[in-house]
This record gives C-alpha cells, structure tokens and sequence, in this order.
C-alpha cells in the first residue's frame, strides 16, 4: 500500500517535494505569499539595521555623557579630599571658633 501525501486544500504536491505545494491556480494570493515574505523579509532586515544604526549612536551619546560625569565626580572628590585635609590640619577647634564668630555677627 503507498501512501499518498496528504492533501489540505492549499494546492498540489509536487512531485520532486512532496511536501512543498504548488499554489491553486484560483488563488492568486497564495502566488504572491513568497515574493510578500522576501519584501517583508528585506523590509526587516533595513529595519534590524536602522535599529542598530540608532543604538550606536545612542550608545556614543551615552558614552560622551559618562566620561563627563566621571570627569566631574573625579573634580568633586578631590575638592573633598582637599577640604577634608584642611579641616584635619586647621583642626576642629578652630572650625568652631569661626562658627561662633560667625553666628554672632
């Protein structure tokens, strides 16, 4: 007994695949479904590169911005550094005798 391929209505079986149909020739959507899925495929592809294209430029942007934050977070922590040898050296006491002097006047 041979078994024929199944038969769903879609088109014919061809004979080198039988699992690949040939469209019906009523339906002239199902001829064009191949040539919409390699534009839509194509229309993707420009898409997924555009995509790209828009993230590199986001990630330069991202980037400028993170070697100025860093370049400021490294000014200020000097700055504090700088300050906080101050106040060790002028010492504590006479931190509090300007606050005095100052909150009097």
């Amino acid at each position: 007994m041979v078994k024929l391929p199944e038969f769903n209505g879609l088109g014919e079986t061809t004979e080198e695949n039988p699992r690949v149909r040939k469209p019906v020739s009523g339906r002239r959507s199902e001829a064009k479904r191949p040539e919409s899925g390699r534009q839509q495929m194509d229309y993707t592809m420009a898409d997924l590169h555009q995509v790209r294209l828009k993230l590199q430029k986001h990630l330069a942007v991202v980037s400028v911005r993170q070697e100025l934050a860093l370049r400021r977070n490294w000014t200020l922590r000097q700055e504090f550094l700088q300050l906080e040898a101050h106040m060790e050296t002028t010492g504590w006491e006479s931190i509090r005798k300007m606050e005095v002097t100052f909150y009097k006047t």
